[in-house]
């Protein structure tokens, strides 16, 4: 095989390889969090925004999604989304403000609050303090 053949066959392997370990990666994570759980118990609601939060971070039985989810406040709820390229098998979860309740918990130095959603605590998500307080003015979230 020449050298002039070897480059771009390195070149494909590599994006090949790059993929398939993204895409198993993402996925795994995503099965590690409970996301597909959520997703499923509570599946997304076309309700528009009344505000949405970019850039935010979460934690998630583990795994810690540092500023790539958005969250979405609605009237009657909060959709979760993260981007297509962190989770392109992920689809956005919504669950309504009846479903969530909310606690204070620090991890290390940092002050969180863990939302649990559902009745029987189908998943919970460990969010900045700040970014509750913004749920909290703009939709129907108390701590407990």
């Amino acid at each position: 095989m020449s050298q002039a053949m070897l480059i771009p066959l390195i070149v494909v392997a590599f994006v090949v390889v790059f993929s398939a370990m993204w895409f198993g990666i993402t996925a795994l994570l995503g099965a590690i969090s409970g996301w597909g759980s959520l997703e499923q118990a509570f599946p997304d609601h076309p309700e528009p925004a009344i505000e949405s939060l970019r850039m935010q971070s979460a934690r998630m039985r583990g795994v810690n999604f540092g500023n790539c989810l958005r969250f979405d406040i609605c009237a009657t709820g909060l959709r979760v989304t993260i981007p297509k390229l962190l989770g392109p098998f992920r689809k956005p979860f919504f669950v309504p403000w009846g479903q969530i309740s909310a606690k204070p918990s620090k991890f290390g130095f940092f002050r969180y609050v863990t939302l649990t959603f559902g009745s029987r605590g189908e998943g919970s998500m460990a969010v900045r303090e700040r970014a509750f307080e913004q749920m909290a003015a703009m939709g129907n979230l108390k701590l407990t």
